[in-house]
């Protein structure tokens, strides 16, 4: 199965710079439309990516790291095992355990760790496409 481009093993992906649309070459957010986050300069760009790590979520040897790109007009996080995307942490959680289950039914509790709390917007279910790397 091919995986979006915001889980990415327990990391975030390199940054590259702009070959395409910036001159002077700069820096985009490999998870953000640059309306989203204004491609810049390198440390920058860390400081932002290391941002999207401490809102992710570990389960299963990825990280699955916040998305804003155009497969939903709100920010997201993608299922491991489906092409569903839930707004909250808490809820892809809950997702995850269900689609696992749905695939394995013998398959234990999946361990899922997250930090910080989950925002109180509702749970909202929708899937948008998977993404090659």
């Amino acid at each position: 199965m091919n995986r979006h481009r915001d889980i990415k093993g327990l990391s975030t992906p390199p940054l590259k710079k702009c070959k395409k649309c910036c001159h002077p070459a700069k820096f985009h957010c490999p998870f953000c439309l640059p309306s989203s986050f204004e491609p810049t300069n390198y440390f920058r760009a860390r400081h932002h990516l290391d941002k999207h790590l401490r809102k992710s979520i570990h389960l299963q040897g990825y990280t699955v790291h916040r998305c804003r790109l155009e497969c939903r007009n709100h920010p997201h996080y993608h299922c491991v095992y489906c092409t569903e995307t839930r707004m909250r942490k808490h809820d892809l959680n809950k997702h995850v355990l269900r689609c696992l289950q749905e695939r394995d039914p013998q398959s234990s509790q999946l361990p899922v760790h997250t930090k910080g709390s989950a925002s109180p917007a509702k749970d909202d279910i929708r899937s948008c496409a998977i993404v090659s790397p």
